[in-house]
């Protein structure tokens, strides 16, 4: 169990990071999905 826990978390950090970087790629396109929530 110790050792999922440490995965999810390295997983989290992971998608994190990613999810951060696709934002900033996406730049406009986030700002209207914003928009349109």
């Amino acid at each position: 169990m110790q050792t999922t826990g440490r995965k999810e978390k390295k997983k989290g950090s992971w998608q994190r990071r990613s999810w951060r970087r696709k934002l900033r790629r996406w730049g406009e396109a986030e700002e209207e999905l914003t928009a349109g929530v």
